[in-house]
């Protein structure tokens, strides 16, 4: 379910238009996905166009977030589930923060936002983090080494990793230095949930009988386990020390 792109002509995502949708996702427990991309404005033709697309990509796609929040939808469809997909994970802890902030104005009688926007906030009975760490989860396509910190203030509940197969950008090929790189070092515990045990239980997999392919592909527990040092990143026979350097910056 993409975001709606601006003057796009189509309800917004917060307008009932959708209620009946949302009403069947809910009684039938089909999660909603919105992946990165999706909601994009016509930037046009002009040559600094697909630059403007590619660094505003990630926000169009996070809207849904507060679209649902401050709409109401999640208050009206409590257990909807949505997931985030291949939207990075970085800037949800600060982005909540950032609209809890605009909740507490709104509920604030003294406050110009409660004035403007206040029948919204009555109308929700938690705030926007509260509500995401109910309805929301995220499809970690993949998750940086600067991520994986951040994981205990998002909910290591809420992570799903993914390898991004099959794009070009995703971790085939070094799948396993992927999974070393965001989480070599952490607890076995928490490795299994985020890229086992949340996608089993959310999706419904067998993870019995998923089992005998796992054990046969691998990776193994402790070779996630290793953390990745500089030395272990992935070089071809175009790679030099330059490069390497480029890498672990953008990492």
């Amino acid at each position: 379910m993409p975001s709606v792109p601006p003057n796009s002509g189509l309800p917004g995502l917060w307008e009932p238009h959708y209620d009946p949708l949302w009403r069947v996702c809910e009684e039938l427990d089909i999660p909603i996905q919105v992946h990165g991309g999706g909601g994009l404005p016509d930037y046009g033709e002009h040559e600094a166009a697909r630059a403007m697309m590619l660094i505003e990509l990630p926000w169009f796609a996070h809207r849904p977030v507060w679209h649902l929040i401050f709409s109401g939808v999640l208050e009206r469809f409590p257990t909807l589930r949505v997931v985030l997909t291949e939207q990075g994970v970085a800037w949800l802890p600060r982005g909540l923060e950032t609209l809890d902030w605009f909740y507490r104005r709104m509920t604030l009688p003294e406050a110009a936002e409660a004035q403007f926007f206040g029948a919204v906030a009555k109308g929700l009975s938690m705030t926007p983090t509260e509500y995401f760490h109910r309805n929301f989860w995220l499809g970690a396509s993949f998750l940086r080494p600067s991520e994986a910190p951040l994981r205990h203030d998002i909910g290591i509940d809420r992570i799903m990793w993914g390898a991004d197969y099959p794009h070009s950008e995703g971790s085939l090929g070094f799948t396993t230095e992927a999974l070393r790189a965001a989480f070599g070092g952490v607890p076995e515990t928490e490795v299994r949930a985020m890229v086992e045990t949340n996608a089993a239980a959310f999706f419904g997999f067998d993870l019995d009988r998923l089992r005998p392919l796992a054990d046969e592909i691998g990776p193994t527990v402790d070779a996630v386990a290793e953390v990745l040092v500089p030395d272990d990143y992935p070089r071809d026979s175009t790679c030099n020390a330059f490069d390497k350097a480029q890498v672990l910056r953008a990492w």
